[in-house]
């Protein structure tokens, strides 16, 4: 590595950063839980410390209340080695929190304190042009689409990826609570992937965001919009992938699932930091070959599968020892 790119991040995850507040006992409503477990998450944030513990040099993008919980998230992010120049304060908003109930299966159910909260605060003017700088990937989610400042904001992130020819992956990650409806989340969530070179989706995602069931199906009618490399996530049964019109199927490792939070954040940041880890020259419109494609969903279903066997998103993540 050039010691002049040291200072650079190879990847820019833009979106939020929160506090989950985990239900202690094992529960299918909320009502039920009586202690909660404070963890750092947020899906862009999760992705960020993701790729700083696989050994990939990670900057994060967003914004927190200027209060206790947000000056903790940004310490959790320093420890984590990732670069925190552009995580701006705010003294209008709250930091973000989600209320979270796992049921047997470590399923979680959300209920969010975001009214708008210090995330969707976020404006193009507080992002550090500098982080981007040396960055190769741009990663991001749709959660700050969901209102301005922090739409804009995203929308700043993309042509700015584009003018710098960066490679680009969104993870929608659909929260139903947090939009009017599945009608203008589908509208909204569509609208950034002509700018998207890899896309992420659960199997329930790709339905809502293609209107199609088979994933094939699904799959090839959204790459019309755009990526050209799209990962399906199917809980236990692994992963699906298409690749430019190839099927690649990569099955789920069996664990003793405890909690599932952040595991698809995990497979994110597994398939990123695999892609770098191949020495790819990754850039926007760049084709991921099909054996690459192929041996990052293998690791990035080790990643997702040492994430479900702990509590919480952010202290879930593995290290490059812990996968293969």
């Amino acid at each position: 590595m050039d010691e002049s790119d040291r200072t650079y991040s190879e990847v820019v995850s833009m979106g939020e950063l929160l506090i989950d507040f985990i239900a202690a006992e094992t529960c299918d409503d909320l009502a039920e839980a009586d202690t909660f477990l404070r963890k750092p998450g947020g899906a862009p944030a999760n992705v960020a410390c993701g790729l700083a513990r696989l050994g990939r040099r990670a900057a994060f993008v967003g914004m927190v209340g200027d209060d206790a919980f947000g000056r903790y998230l940004k310490s959790v992010l320093d420890a984590e080695g990732v670069d925190t120049r552009s995580l701006a304060f705010t003294h209008d908003q709250p930091t973000t929190l989600a209320f979270v109930a796992l049921n047997a299966q470590g399923v979680p159910t959300f209920s969010f304190c975001r009214h708008p909260g210090a995330d969707l605060s976020l404006k193009a003017s507080d992002i550090d042009p500098t982080v981007f700088d040396g960055a190769r990937v741009l990663h991001f989610g749709s959660l700050s689409l969901v209102l301005k400042p922090a739409y804009d904001a995203t929308r700043h992130c993309l042509q700015t990826a584009k003018e710098r020819r960066m490679f680009v992956s969104y993870d929608p990650n659909y929260r139903p609570a947090l939009w009017r409806n599945a009608r203008s989340a589908r509208e909204i969530m569509l609208e950034p992937l002509p700018f998207v070179d890899l896309l992420k989706v659960s199997d329930d995602e790709l339905k809502l965001l293609s209107g199609e069931s088979d994933i094939e199906a699904g799959c090839a009618a959204i790459a019309q919009r755009g990526p050209k490399s799209i990962v399906v996530t199917r809980g236990g049964e692994g992963m699906r992938g298409w690749n430019d019109g190839v099927i690649i199927d990569a099955p789920g490792i069996p664990v003793e699932v405890v909690d599932t939070t952040g595991c698809g954040d995990a497979s994110m940041a597994g398939i990123i930091a695999w892609l770098l880890e191949a020495g790819l020259p990754l850039s926007k419109d760049f084709r991921i070959p099909n054996d690459t494609f192929e041996a990052a969903l293998a690791f990035a279903n080790q990643c997702a599968a040492h994430a479900a066997t702990t509590h919480g998103a952010i202290p879930s993540l593995p290290y490059r020892r812990d996968v293969g």
